[in-house]
């Protein structure tokens, strides 16, 4: 309080602005269809982005290597797809050359150089920083080419949430081969 304010013009500082929240149990929702910029129907203010599957991408870019993902049992599929996409990123930096054999004995050191590449890997466009990974759905639709774009999503999921500001890891999906469908906000649109 000034010295020239009146003693009624006390104020209670302590005690937070009141708000008013109106209810209005039996009034009827009213559900607007609303459609993204995709042309997909919206969901729960979530807009489908992108589908990414590693395999598909694997088969585009070397269909007599890839071959031996059909001929796999589960146990080696990990240790070869971890080679693609390891193959994938040196391309993505120049180095064009097919994956080689899986060996068991290098898989720490490929993951290792894999996650390495990945930090410095910027896809272009860019990505939204934050997005939501679900099933595919069996609604036919476009899957990611670009490899740079697809390996930035599997290497920066964790459960359903692919987070582009953390560190990259070693998710499930990239190592069991699993196609994701991407989903953002629907006010996010590039």
């Amino acid at each position: 309080m000034t010295p020239r304010e009146p003693l009624g013009a006390l104020r209670n500082m302590s005690a937070p602005p009141r708000s008013t929240l109106t209810l209005r149990p039996f009034q009827a929702p009213v559900a607007v269809p609303r459609r993204t910029d995709r042309g997909a129907p919206s969901n729960w203010g979530l807009a489908w982005y992108a589908r990414v599957d590693l395999d598909e991408i694997l088969r585009d870019r070397w269909p007599g290597w890839s071959e031996r993902l059909g001929g796999l049992v589960p146990e080696g599929l990990g240790d070869l797809r971890l080679r693609g996409a390891l193959a994938l990123a040196r391309a993505c930096a120049g180095s064009p050359d097919p994956p080689g054999s899986p060996e068991p004995d290098l898989r720490e050191d490929l993951a290792d150089e894999l996650l390495r590449r990945m930090r410095d890997l910027a896809p272009e466009p860019p990505l939204p920083a934050l997005m939501l990974a679900t099933q595919v759905s069996p609604r036919p639709r476009l899957t990611e080419r670009d490899a740079a774009r697809a390996l930035a999503v599997l290497t920066h999921l964790s459960g359903r949430t692919c987070d582009l500001s953390a560190s990259p890891l070693l998710g499930e999906a990239l190592l069991e081969g699993r196609p994701v469908d991407l989903w953002i906000a629907e006010n996010a649109h590039d």
